[in-house]
């Protein structure tokens, strides 16, 4: 990466459907399972946190801690 780029903090459903290449549809069913992260609600638009330091709540720590549960962790922890 260059000093020019610039890494975008949070990612639309197509963002996050390519990361875990999953369909659109199938991005929602897990975030409404919680499966994975929960998006924050921008205006009218879902944004998920990319990364956060918590698998919890940022999408490429998620992906990183190999996609746990989330209905088997605490919000907030680092396990």
């Amino acid at each position: 990466m260059t000093s020019n780029e610039i890494t975008p903090a949070m990612g639309d459903i197509s963002i996050v459907a390519q990361a875990y290449r999953l369909s659109i549809k199938s991005v929602r069913r897990y975030a409404d399972a919680g499966r994975i992260p929960r998006p924050c609600r921008l205006g009218r638009s879902l944004r998920w946190p990319l990364r956060t330091g918590d698998p919890a709540t940022g999408i490429l720590d998620h992906i990183e801690a190999g996609c746990p549960d989330l209905r088997s962790i605490k919000r907030g922890s680092k396990k």
